[in-house]
């Protein structure tokens, strides 16, 4: 995380494991929320030298994914995931 966005979590809470296309494959990815977060210096890879990141409020995320701006459904899915077990507000 530090290297894409510069940011380290104090804290590291695990919300669970999801399968990225169950019935199709195996593969599975485990969800953490990171908090109590601190901003340092990026570290980006050669092929990562043209990442973006930017800051939204919790409303703006939830209006993207609902408008479809943020189409990955594993990003989707652990947000909800997360909400649910009410780790998020």
């Amino acid at each position: 995380m530090q290297e894409e966005t510069g940011l380290i979590a104090n804290k590291m809470t695990y919300v669970g494991k999801q399968f990225i296309a169950y019935g199709f494959l195996n593969q599975t990815c485990h969800i953490y929320l990171a908090t109590q977060l601190t901003l340092q210096d990026r570290n980006l890879d050669n092929e990562e030298e043209d990442l973006i990141t930017q800051s939204f409020t919790i409303t703006e995320f939830e209006q993207m994914l609902i408008a479809g701006d943020i189409p990955d459904m594993v990003t989707t899915a652990a947000w909800g995931l997360a909400k649910l077990k009410g780790l998020i507000k």
